[in-house]
């Protein structure tokens, strides 16, 4: 089972939900709908309670009791009995309960979309019309009906409405748009339907041809007229065309249902309806319960008058009353069920962000799973039906519909956690406590099938929304199978961006839709006002930028890697997958093979591997030790960064990432010595610091990179130097802000403590004094502390060493108090801090640099305390000042200046001495 951690509420980021109103933000839509399910299988269970009782009565008292006294009674029991014989024999199979006599199918409304669809659906309303009447001909030619025809009717209608005609064929027309014979078969249904019942009508049914034939010519001629109008607008401009079609798509479902009235009569009408209703045959089978009950209750006294037995008239009425309130029970199920479910249902997808009528594939699976467990469990039961939960239990599920299904509502809820700002954690930690789901998400980032791709996706979208809640320690090869996602392929990404998920569109086909018209008035055209009132396609904003910024697998693999960085458990599992470090390095070039990936998708792959490759850098410890290492060994690493930093399409945020990342591998010396090797490295850098137009943030982490290649490299520090030149007066501007004081004062600090010859060289000497008045005012500063005050210290101390006369002029107006606050900040630094270690150092090179100077200023240092202060430093050792900089707790710059005590001892002759030193 994967750790969860809580997320950390973000600044700014409003209140948080209260206790009282933990709810998620569907959970008002959810409980709406489960009380609905509540409420059929109630009523489908009462029904089912008749049945039973009304099966044990019949087959106990009526037949039992008084089976030589019923007459006609008996075979009217006896298949009513076997009737509901069948529908409990067919509870055992899931499948044949479905099919056969299931509430929740009982009536299915098709949603009937404009263009080939309503083509598709009037075919299949030809075929089912002369298929239906085939088989009565065929059926009252050799075996007459007689009395009982309105039954047999009503059979025949059933069993063919279940043969889904409309299914088959829009198959069939799908498969048809790039095969010719399918296209033909697709074409040619309609009228060898047609053909085949003329023939029926005339050699069975004894009529003559004209008679036969005359019923049917509206559906042929609507067939002809149709398919003559589609291919003769293919020459014509496209708008005529569009417009033409929509009015054809509204005109011919009026032609052919009058039409089918007018030929058929009732029969047309009910095969009409029942090919877009009836979904299996619950309705038909409960209106011949009450039929059949019905016709005989009125009958018994008549027909039972004279019996002998005083009981068999009251028992006949009990069982066909209960008969009778079984069929209404069942129609109203599924009055109530179609009434409300579908509001139901789209409230809950409205609520869950799941969209429009491609997504409702996933609520309605949820819908059906709630009902089988009201069903199975009993109405009352106390287990909550939760959508999230569904969606946890249907990711081991077998099927690839039911795993489509929850990845993709897992997917929705954690988006809608985010956009309301609701409690994502309480969510994460319902899919997490799930045994295995989480390795289940993870094990399907590996499934490559071209039929999995959509698993996959939402999969990865999945984790990528939970990652930052998820120690992944205990899930082997978690990050196997995400560096499975960065194995990009040109061709692959060919496929993954016109891939086509089962209920949505592909990136490719959403690019081609036409450009959406806004105006003022849908009534513009035909086209926009058909397209309001029938929703002729529906793909949610939120789905269609979701497939317009992740349409490749990499960018949501760099994605989860940053966020699974968070924690260092993470960052170790990452730091010991082979490869993974050189596969997000090649997503910073732009050399590679993208030439099926647009320009923002390719920026995108910059940024994010850029960003996630300054968070591993960025991780403390002995992890983020050997993740800099492993970073700085890439080969390509150094020439990515430099092609970046050259290239005048990168955006600020990019030259922002590869600073920070060029200032975190300076920590290494070796890694100082490669980067300064890159000329551009400097140029950029120095331009970014000095750059007065730059924003503020790029001119600190520029300045913190230059500041760590100056440290004890003097090759580097002459690059910067010259890269500098006349500039270095602006400095001393940067120096005022404090926003730059600390990166500033700590490159000026590395520049001094390298060569004073060379900056004598240059003409500094003026230009550092002048700095002195600024430094010394920020070291008085009561607000000033930690860093940016001991890179003061430590900037004074190096002053003064290069231009010691200088300094002494500078000192002599403050020194009492510069003093006093040198030893109050001593005496302050029990305890080194990890943050600034050398604050004690450098607060004890800046005395001996004074008195070695100035040696008349030890009376000064005694009077204000400072000898007491060096002996709590002597007294008072620590490792922390062996080391210059930390990365967490472990030291990665090692102090190269002498042993803190050395200096300890040198400070403290100098402030005991009461005699100059010669």
């Amino acid at each position: 089972m994967a750790a969860v951690t809580a997320p950390m509420p973000a600044p700014n980021s409003g209140p948080a939900p209260s206790p009282a109103s933990g709810d998620h933000p569907w959970a008002a839509a959810e409980k709406r709908l489960n009380r609905l399910v509540r409420a059929v299988a109630l009523v489908e269970k009462m029904g089912n309670g008749l049945g039973t009782l009304a099966f044990t009565w019949a087959t106990v008292v009526v037949l039992g009791g008084f089976s030589t006294d019923l007459r006609q009674d008996f075979w009217y029991a006896t298949a009513i009995v076997f009737l509901e014989a069948f529908r409990v024999f067919s509870r055992e199979s899931r499948s044949d309960d479905q099919l056969l006599f299931k509430t929740t199918g009982g009536v299915k409304l098709k949603r009937v979309v404009l263009g080939s669809g309503v083509l598709y659906y009037l075919n299949a309303v030809i075929v089912v019309v002369c298929f239906s009447n085939a088989l009565v001909i065929i059926t009252n030619h050799y075996f007459p009906l007689g009395p009982n025809k309105t039954l047999a009717l009503a059979a025949l209608l059933a069993l063919v409405s279940k043969l889904e005609f409309s299914t088959y064929i829009e198959g069939v027309s799908s498969s048809g748009r790039n095969n010719v014979f399918a296209t033909v078969f697709f074409r040619c249904i309609p009228i060898v339907a047609l053909v085949l019942l003329a023939v029926g009508i005339i050699y069975l049914g004894d009529l003559q041809p004209g008679n036969a034939l005359l019923p049917l010519m509206p559906l042929f001629a609507s067939w002809i007229v149709y398919n003559l109008l589609v291919l003769s607008l293919q020459h014509y401009e496209q708008k005529f065309v569009q417009v033409t079609k929509m009015l054809c798509t509204v005109i011919f479902p009026l032609w052919v249902a009058i039409s089918l009235v007018v030929a058929f009569k009732t029969l047309g009408l009910l095969i009409l309806l029942s090919t877009a209703l009836l979904g299996n045959i619950q309705i038909p089978v409960a209106i011949a319960r009450i039929v059949l009950s019905s016709m005989r209750l009125f009958k018994v006294n008549g027909h039972h008058q004279g019996s002998s037995n005083e009981h068999l008239i009251p028992a006949l009425k009990i069982f066909y009353i209960m008969v009778f309130f079984q069929g209404i029970s069942y129609i109203m199920a599924c009055m109530l069920e179609t009434a409300f479910s579908f509001l139901f249902r789209r409230l809950l997808a409205k609520a869950c962000g799941l969209g429009e009528e491609p997504e409702m594939k996933s609520i309605n699976l949820y819908y059906e799973h709630a009902y089988d467990k009201c069903m199975q469990d009993g109405v009352l039961s106390q287990e909550d039906m939760k959508l999230v939960r569904f969606a946890v239990d249907s990711l081991s599920s077998n099927s690839h519909a039911q795993n489509l299904a929850a990845v993709r509502i897992l997917y929705s809820l954690l988006k809608k956690t985010e956009t309301t700002r609701s409690n994502t954690g309480l969510l994460v930690s319902e899919v997490t406590t799930s045994k295995n789901s989480v390795g289940t998400l993870i094990s399907m980032l590996g499934w490559t099938e071209p039929e999995d791709q959509g698993i996959r996706l939402f999969a990865a979208e999945v984790i990528a929304k939970m990652a930052g809640n998820l120690r992944i320690v205990g899930i082997p090869g978690t990050v196997q199978m995400v560096s499975s996602l960065l194995d990009y392929d040109a061709r692959a990404s060919e496929v993954c961006i016109n891939m086509e998920v089962p209920g949505y569109l592909s990136p490719s086909r959403i690019q081609a839709l036409p450009v959406q018209v806004t105006g003022n008035n849908v009534l513009d055209t035909p086209k926009n006002f058909l397209q309001c009132m029938k929703n002729l396609i529906s793909i949610p904003k939120e789905d269609e930028e979701f497939w317009m910024a992740k349409d490749s697998f990499p960018s949501q693999a760099l994605e989860i890697l940053e966020k699974l960085a968070h924690d260092l458990d993470n960052c170790a599992e990452i730091s010991r997958a082979t490869g993974l470090i050189a596969k997000i390095i090649g997503f910073m070039s732009y050399t590679i093979d993208t030439t099926n990936i647009p320009g923002p998708q390719k920026q995108l792959w910059t940024t994010s591997s850029l960003k996630l490759i300054i968070k591993l850098a960025s991780t403390n410890g002995e992890i983020g030790m050997v993740l800099q290492q492993k970073i700085s060994e890439q080969p390509f690493l150094l020439s990515n960064l430099a092609e970046i930093l050259e290239d005048s399409c990168s955006s600020q945020y990019q030259l922002e990432l590869v600073m920070g990342i060029i200032a975190k591998l300076a920590v290494d010396m070796e890694a100082r010595q490669e980067i300064g090797s890159y000329q551009v490295f400097i140029t950029k850098l120095v331009n970014a610091f000095l750059g007065r137009d730059q924003p503020s943030s790029m001119r600190k982490v520029a300045g913190e990179a230059l500041s760590m290649l100056s440290m004890g490299n003097a090759k580097n520090f002459s690059a910067i130097l010259e890269a500098i030149g006349p500039n270095f007066i602006d400095m001393k501007d940067m120096l005022m802000f404090d926003e730059y004081t600390y990166v500033t004062a700590s490159l000026l600090q590395n520049v001094c403590a390298l060569s004073q010859e060379k900056l004598s060289q240059l003409g500094s000497s003026k230009h550092l004094s002048s700095l002195l008045p600024v430094v010394f005012a920020k070291m008085m500063n009561r607000e000033l502390e930690g860093k940016k005050l001991e890179a003061l210290i430590s900037l004074a101390s190096q002053i003064c060493k290069v231009f010691p006369q200088c300094f002494a002029q500078e000192l002599e107006s403050g020194l009492a108090d510069i003093v006093q606050k040198l030893v109050a900040t001593l005496n302050s630094s029990k305890k080194p801090s990890l943050e600034y270690p050398r604050m004690r150092r450098v607060i004890i090179e800046m005395t001996i640099c004074i008195l070695e100077s100035c040696p008349h200023y030890a009376t000064v240092f005694r009077e204000k305390g400072m000898l007491a202060a060096l002996f709590m430093v002597e007294r008072t050792p620590s490792k922390v000042e062996k080391y210059r900089l930390f990365s967490g707790h472990v030291g990665v710059v090692p102090e190269s200046g002498l042993p803190l005590l050395t200096l300890v001892a040198r400070a403290k002759e100098l402030v005991a001495s009461t005699t100059p030193s010669p």
